[in-house]
């Protein structure tokens, strides 16, 4: 699929008076979310869902909306998010991969295209999802800045997995979020699995649930950090998992740089 192909879909797209029906293509991408300012869209900031909005409006010439599975924090990268969005003609969806990935840069890589049905919520249809936190226990590397926090000591993967315990299942996770006391998302989540092993010099946090409140998964990596350096007992974590507990986690969340959105796992 050359570019000028490509570029003639662009001015058929609106041009096209018998286009009637929509189609609604179903998109798997990767992303390296070091330099945009999160997945979401925000005015006068560079971020992965208002980047793939102005290409695919700027490649088919129409105005596109796009639905999103997960929205990553600034700084968090994707093997493996999910979108869908709509055009008035049909693409074979291998020629719209191609022509997708010729209009986006090297930080975003469309994976996989799939047509589905135009009432199809993505939301909806999500199973799970996992996110991974890779921990540099190692001595510090440059290159892996933006992708491993650099811890830089001893870390115990039998006291890491011992305060995982506390967050599997149904909590509230108000206390470990970054919600306001006005959002009216709701704080209980269910975690399905949390999983901590050691690939040399690198420990990987996952954890797996059908959906996550804003920072959950950076807050309770930090809680399970400042666990291993006796800044706080199993007793006080759990107590932030309480409704009685109005105060929120004392300690920062842990960084951005690490965090994978690693796999979303679609109903079939």
């Amino acid at each position: 699929m050359s570019k000028k192909i490509s570029q003639k879909k662009q001015v058929n797209l609106t041009n096209n008076e018998t286009n009637k029906q929509r189609t609604t293509y179903c998109v798997w991408v990767a992303y390296d979310g070091s330099n945009f300012f999160g997945w979401a869209q925000q005015e006068g900031l560079r971020t992965i869902e208002g980047t793939i909005i102005k290409t695919l409006a700027r490649t088919f010439n129409v105005s596109i909306i796009i639905h999103g599975s997960s929205r990553t924090d600034k700084g968090v990268h994707a093997y493996d998010q999910v979108f869908t969005f709509s055009l008035p003609v049909m693409i074979d969806v291998e020629k719209m991969a191609v022509i997708l990935n010729q209009h986006f840069r090297e930080a975003i890589k469309i994976k996989k295209v799939k047509i589905v049905a135009n009432d199809y919520n993505l939301r909806d249809h999500v199973k799970n999802k996992e996110y991974r936190y890779y921990i540099n226990c190692g001595a510090f590397d440059p290159f892996k800045l933006n992708y491993q926090y650099q811890y830089g000591q001893k870390l115990s993967v039998h006291k890491l997995k011992k305060v995982a315990k506390l967050f599997i299942g149904q909590h509230y996770f108000y206390n470990f979020s970054g919600l306001k006391k006005d959002d009216k998302h709701n704080p209980n989540r269910v975690i399905n699995k949390i999983k901590v092993y050691r690939k040399k010099k690198i420990v990987i946090i996952t954890m797996k649930a059908k959906g996550f409140v804003r920072y959950q998964v950076r807050y309770l990596v930090a809680a399970m950090l400042d666990y291993c350096q006796n800044k706080v007992t199993l007793d006080e974590i759990n107590n932030y998992l309480s409704p009685k507990q109005k105060d929120k986690y004392q300690y920062p969340k842990a960084f951005a740089s690490g965090l994978f959105l690693y796999k979303t796992k679609l109903i079939k």
